[in-house]
């Protein structure tokens, strides 16, 4: 039976959530072996290649998935179908289908050769819930592994939007319900319900063994993790770059840079690496990016490429900004006489602040990333505890505040809508009304099915640069907030304050701290560090010393407590220096 298409988010357009408990598939709970970043093995050079690289041959057809993470009766499954090009070896190569690139290409791929994927035109999928858990899948037979897994649940037909979007919510209706653990998604392709993109394929009718023409096979794979509806432990949301990854956001020809960069050659800040791989063992790994789309088969192998498991990816859709702004122009001059309702200097001024906005949205991140939170929320347990990471280059620290102010009920309804529409931070004016209306909404239903109850647990910002430190970003966030809120921000307990750190290092401490890692784990990491740059110093055994005594011990926000009488910054620096 074919549905309509369930609506996509307007953020990353596909959005969903990740995974639950202890940690990747089923693995040995016994601690990773220490790994530092040195002795990483780095991405063949491109100036090495024995020849000039493959030109395209064929398309596949693919379905990128978000993963998603919640309790089962909550899950929502969100991604896209796309075309991408491939090489008449790429095409005939084994796959390794959870990135949806070749095995040999896996430590290859640049985003740069995603940049022109396309999506698919109103597809027509099932999707499918298969009983193996991607820690499972062994590499050469994960496809045979995948094809012999019990199907333990498939949806009606759904028909994804005209830019390949689509956005389900599992129904078990009377089925059986998985139990809670870790399961692999699979995409069926269906065929396709748009004349205009059945008539595209057709330039491929000449290629009798096209990988376009082919319908009723899988075209994507991704990872859901069931958590039980009692859950009360953590999840982990981080972002990405100056967060994980050591982005040159400062300067054009380092963004640039990134385009052409392979997996192995994306540098992480210092201890990272083995911090993920440490806390994948302690909660589920979501990671929320304003990287472009095209960056999504890179950053999943950058990931693979550090033995980091993760649940969830949502990277942001930048040509959803410019399909709103055809799409509004376009209603406008097919109602012109209810834009012109209130006047022509209004009209006016309405439309250059939805267009001031919707291009600065291209830089600022506060309207996806809000959306994307909560729509993670809304599949959560009630009970669930989220710890947030970012850093201070630019507004996560701000975002992850006004987040807890709206699962708190502080602001609803139109006053939100307005607040959203006007708010201006470090003058930036970012939001649309079209967004605005969708943080409402997906307040109003965190609201309805949690109530007014912060979930936030921590707030870990990385000090990407020495300012905004943790007093400023306080003082920024107070300003910023909505007045009632904003006055007494300081002394709200019931709104984590962020908790300024210094790379892996801050990170790790954070985490034992609050009761996260273990006392070996956070010895490791520190360890994993040394070698690596902070603010273009050389992190060796002094400096991270520094880093441990500079440390602010402070309670768990849950629960009033923690390791505070446990934490004894001596005896760190002993474990950590080998005198104990």
């Amino acid at each position: 039976m074919t549905q309509d298409p369930e609506q996509a988010t307007p953020s990353d357009a596909p959005n969903s959530g990740s995974s639950t408990a202890p940690g990747p598939a089923a693995k040995s709970s016994e601690a990773p072996e220490t790994k530092t970043e040195a002795t990483r093995p780095a991405a063949e050079s491109s100036s090495s290649d024995p020849q000039p690289p493959e030109a395209p041959h064929d398309k596949k057809r693919v379905a990128l998935l978000n993963g998603a993470c919640g309790q089962a009766n909550r899950i929502r499954i969100c991604g896209q179908v796309v075309d991408i090009p491939v090489t008449r070896n790429q095409k005939f190569d084994s796959w390794d289908n959870l990135h949806n690139l070749p095995d040999d290409f896996r430590e290859l791929i640049r985003p740069i050769e995603d940049f022109t994927m396309l999506g698919v035109r109103r597809p027509r999928l099932q999707i499918e819930i298969l009983d193996v858990a991607p820690g499972d899948l062994r590499e050469g037979e994960a496809g045979a592994q995948m094809e012999a897994a019990p199907v333990l649940y498939s949806s009606d037909v759904i028909v994804a939007r005209d830019d390949g979007f689509f956005s389900h919510a599992v129904d078990f209706g009377s089925g059986a319900v998985p139990e809670p653990g870790r399961y692999v998604l699979r995409v069926m392709l269906r065929g396709i319900d748009s004349i205009r993109q059945s008539v595209a394929d057709l330039a491929y009718i000449g290629n009798s063994d096209s990988l376009i023409l082919k319908n009723d096979l899988a075209i994507g794979f991704g990872r859901l993790r069931i958590i039980p509806e009692d859950f009360t432990g953590l999840i982990l949301t981080s972002d990405i770059d100056q967060t994980f990854l050591d982005t040159p956001l400062h300067s054009t020809q380092g963004l640039m840079e990134t385009l052409f960069e392979k997996p192995g050659e994306k540098r992480p800040i210092f201890a990272l690496p083995e911090f993920f791989r440490r806390a994948q063992h302690a909660a589920p790994l979501l990671f929320i990016s304003a990287s472009p789309h095209f960056f999504r088969r890179t950053l999943s192998s950058v990931f693979q490429h550090h033995e980091i498991e993760i649940t969830g990816l949502h990277l942001k859709y930048l040509l959803s900004i410019y399909d709103n702004v055809i799409k509004k122009f376009a209603e406008t001059m097919l109602n012109l006489n209810d834009f012109l309702g209130q006047g022509v200097g209004a009209s006016v001024e309405r439309t250059l602040k939805f267009l001031g906005s919707s291009v600065m949205s291209l830089f600022d991140h506060v309207s996806y990333k809000l959306i994307t939170l909560l729509e993670n929320r809304l599949m959560q347990p009630t009970g669930a505890r989220e710890i947030l990471m970012g850093d201070n280059k630019e507004s996560d620290f701000f975002i992850f505040s006004l987040y807890q102010t709206l699962l708190l009920g502080e602001i609803t309804g139109k006053d939100l809508e307005n607040y959203l529409y006007r708010l201006n931070f470090l003058d930036r004016e970012s939001l649309t009304r079209d967004s605005a209306r969708r943080i409402v909404e997906l307040t109003e239903a965190n609201l309805k099915q949690h109530g007014k109850l912060n979930s936030v647990d921590g707030l870990w910002i990385n000090l990407s640069r020495d300012e905004p430190d943790a007093a400023k970003m306080q003082e920024l966030i107070a300003d910023a907030l909505p007045s009632h809120v904003g006055k007494n921000y300081q002394n709200d307990d019931r709104i984590v304050k962020p908790r300024a750190a210094r790379g892996g290092a801050g990170f790790a401490l954070a985490a034992y701290n609050e009761g996260f890692l273990k006392r070996e784990d956070l010895i490791a990491i520190l360890r994993s560090g040394e070698g690596g740059a902070y603010q273009e110093t050389v992190i060796d055994q002094k400096r991270t010393i520094e880093f441990i005594r500079e440390f602010e011990v402070r309670p768990r926000a849950s629960t009033g407590d923690s390791t505070n009488d446990k934490f004894s910054a001596d005896e760190i620096v002993a474990a950590y220096s080998g005198d104990a």
